[in-house]
């Protein structure tokens, strides 16, 4: 794998977005084997807003991108038995009050906080 953007959640769960823009996470992390067994993909890779340029993931364990068209998606389904999730959802809230936004970095923290920064600099927040 050519793995070019990665985080890992505070449970040591690792999610990673390769060359071609697709999302993995990695398998058979344990207190033993640390560095798990393999990647796996999510088979929901290009929805209505494409492929991904970066994923974050929370302390709670919600995970967040930032696709291609720069829009904000975060992972539905995500729980304790399923840390994968099962799809990603647009954050039409923020994109319809902002639309024509780019964004340039997400970052994610305590309880779900979650942060971006435009393209001018701007820092835009939900708690």
């Amino acid at each position: 794998m050519n793995m070019f953007e990665l985080d890992v959640g505070r449970d040591g769960h690792v999610w990673a977005v390769d060359r071609s823009q697709n999302i993995y996470w990695r398998n058979g992390i344990t207190e033993v084997k640390k560095e798990g067994t393999d990647w796996s993909t999510t088979s929901d890779q290009g929805t209505t807003y494409g492929t991904a340029r970066q994923v974050v993931i929370c302390e709670n364990g919600q995970s967040w991108r930032r696709n291609m068209e720069s829009h904000l998606e975060y992972r539905t389904g995500v729980m304790q038995a399923n840390l994968q999730g099962t799809g990603w959802e647009a954050l039409l809230d923020v994109s319809n009050v902002i639309d024509g936004v780019v964004f340039n970095d997400i970052s994610c923290g305590l309880d779900g906080m979650f942060a971006a920064v435009d393209s001018t600099g701007w820092v835009w927040y939900r708690t």
